[in-house]
């Protein structure tokens, strides 16, 4: 999907929204298909244990990509800047995640964690 909403937004979008617009969406597209990729390294994390913070983070996660680059794509879209009161929560969201991600792969004793 995020690379469809780059195509979207480099090809059909394009010439009827203004240049910080185009930018506005671009940065959407872009975290989108960052987190997408991130999720499918956490899936693999999560599959060997390394990372053990089940599956409510990663659904936090998508939250937050969904409300972050969603209300970008709304304000590129519609101009109105009223949408980016949405955007820090997405991203927050992101950040909680991702952070307890981190925080539950770093070794305490110095090995991976997975089990037997």
């Amino acid at each position: 999907m995020g690379i469809t909403a780059g195509a979207f937004g480099a090809h059909m979008i394009a010439e009827t929204v203004s240049e910080e617009h185009l930018e506005v969406w671009q940065t959407g597209a872009r975290y989108q298909m960052i987190v997408a990729a991130a999720l499918i390294g956490l899936a693999g994390l999560l599959a060997t244990r390394i990372v053990r913070v089940g599956w409510a983070i990663p659904w936090m996660i998508v939250a937050g990509v969904v409300l972050f680059s969603g209300s970008l794509y709304l304000i590129a879209l519609t101009g109105v800047s009223a949408f980016g009161i949405v955007t820090p929560i997405g991203g927050t969201l992101l950040i909680i995640g991702w952070s307890i991600v981190a925080i539950d792969a770093w070794p305490t004793d110095g090995s991976r964690r997975v089990d037997e």
